[in-house]
């Protein structure tokens, strides 16, 4: 019948969501930013909305080098789901790659910040923005060298639970500094609380990693 095949796929599709959500885990942030500066700045009207548009497009300016280095990081998977495979080294290897990638990625956006946007948008404004998402870059590419090991290994239910954690911690240190700024969440802010999420994913990953494959 058609029972089983429907089972199946809902096995299926639950089991995506998780790792569907900790490969957008960059993306997740960018959006919470955005709704976050328009809903806590709603008394400034157009200034708000000019910031989150300057932010979006600072992110996708970002978004070039984060794809070209979650492609390398991710090429490392099938090494590590090969039977047989040698999970330290090509474990730290990803991370390392990872580090590699994200570190003179994040500096040359943090000190070219200014004419990059000037080229592409015909002006320097939101080129703050560029640099702090650029200095994200440090964190999310060895999170997505983590990632990718623990989808080859099966193990992303406690980096799950660690996402959704660490969103309600980057949401309540947001609250917190806007009522402590009067009422108001700088853009600034916004971005740079995005590197929680990144952070406690690194630290926990890492845990798992050691823990379980002495990675």
């Amino acid at each position: 019948g058609t029972a089983f095949p429907a089972i199946q796929w809902t096995k299926v599709t639950i089991s995506v969501i998780p790792i569907a959500m900790l490969m957008m885990t960059n993306t997740l942030t960018n959006a919470l930013d955005s709704v976050a500066v328009l809903y806590m700045n709603q008394g400034t009207g157009q200034s708000a909305i000019h910031a989150v548009g300057q932010m979006g497009k600072a992110f996708s300016v970002v978004n070039l080098p984060m794809t070209i280095g979650l492609a390398l990081v991710m090429s490392v998977i099938p090494n590590l789901a090969r039977e047989g495979a040698d999970l330290r080294q090509n474990g730290t290897l990803g991370f390392r790659l990872g580090a590699v990638i994200g570190f003179p990625a994040a500096v040359g956006l943090y000190l070219l910040a200014e004419p990059i946007m000037a080229l592409l948008y015909d002006n320097t404004r939101g080129d703050n923005y560029l640099q702090y998402y650029g200095l994200s870059l440090i964190l999310l590419m060895p999170v997505q060298a983590v990632i990718g090991f623990l989808i080859s290994q099966n193990q992303l239910q406690a980096l799950f639970r660690t996402l959704g954690v660490s969103f309600l911690m980057k949401i309540l240190v947001m609250g917190v500094l806007w009522v402590t700024a009067g009422w108001r969440l700088s853009p600034d802010i916004a971005i740079m609380t995005s590197n929680i999420p990144y952070l406690m994913l690194i630290i926990v990953g890492l845990y798992i990693m050691r823990r379980s494959h002495n990675v």
